[in-house]
């Protein structure tokens, strides 16, 4: 559980490329992600020097005392797309919410925009996490083939 957690959050760096590489390529991040292949080095670097740049971009590490425990991205192209992974060594304690929320304060200190998260149908614990950080059902979509919920959370 959360109890004696205390969570803190950091712009991340170019020195957090492997962790992030890491734990997007983890079975079980790929399987809840809409592009599940595995992620080659290489394009991950290209990847993340882009949007570690990209003033659309703001990629959050979570950590806990100086020990990474997750990443939150959140990025504008039409919309505005939030995504979260939590390190394997920390699912399980209901920080998912906890981050959630942290990250769209982060967000909200430049822009009041609304926060759209894509979930597949079939990822109930995604589903209760982006529920219980205040997100509420939006719409059904399908992205890449698949069909999935669109969570949604406003700045009030």
């Amino acid at each position: 559980m959360l109890a004696n957690l205390t969570i803190e959050y950091r712009k991340a760096t170019k020195d957090d490329a492997k962790i992030i590489y890491n734990w997007a390529n983890e079975s079980i991040v790929r399987e809840a992600s809409f592009y599940s292949e595995p992620i080659s080095w290489e394009k991950h670097l290209i990847w993340f020097n882009k949007k570690l740049y990209d003033e659309n971009t703001l990629i959050l590490i979570f950590q806990h005392e100086n020990v990474p425990v997750g990443i939150v991205r959140i990025e504008k192209t039409n919309e505005i797309i939030i995504g979260i992974s939590i390190d394997k060594k920390f699912r399980g304690k209901k920080l998912a919410p906890v981050i959630l929320k942290m990250a769209c304060a982060e967000f909200w200190k430049k822009t009041n925009d609304p926060i759209l998260a894509f979930i597949k149908k079939n990822n109930a614990t995604s589903v209760k996490s982006f529920d219980s950080a205040g997100f509420s059902f939006y719409k059904n979509d399908i992205v890449n083939g698949k069909d999935c919920f669109v969570y949604i959370k406003k700045n009030k």
